[in-house]
């Protein structure tokens, strides 16, 4: 999925596996070069908006990357149904890594 306005340009990628559940989203956001004198802007009282840059100021820094990346692991029951997910979430800026967050749910499932 693509998302674009006028200050970003996000991607999510979505992968799953065998059992149909996610095992992984990617989401990597840039700045929208299609507009890059937006990059630092202000609301005008009327709505508009207005460029921070002066003429002649260097243009902002376009290359940066942010990638928050969520993986995904399951156990199974004996009919397919997950019953434990582990979700681990990190950060990727340029080619530096923040801290991991993890998390787990569980779920009983009862059969009739």
């Amino acid at each position: 999925m693509r998302d674009r306005n006028f200050v970003l340009d996000s991607v999510t990628t979505i992968s799953y596996n065998e059992h149909g559940d996610k095992s992984e989203e990617r989401v990597t956001q840039t700045s929208n070069l299609a507009h890059p004198e937006l990059q630092a802007f202000s609301i005008g009282e009327d709505g508009t908006i207005i460029p921070d840059r002066r003429e002649g100021d260097p243009p902002p820094d376009l290359e940066r990357a942010t990638r928050i990346i969520h993986e995904y692991r399951y156990e199974y029951d004996q009919n397919g149904n997950w019953t434990e997910r582990t979700t681990s979430v990190r950060q990727v800026v340029d080619s530096s890594e923040s801290g991991v967050l993890s998390g787990v749910d569980r779920r009983t499932l009862t059969y009739f």
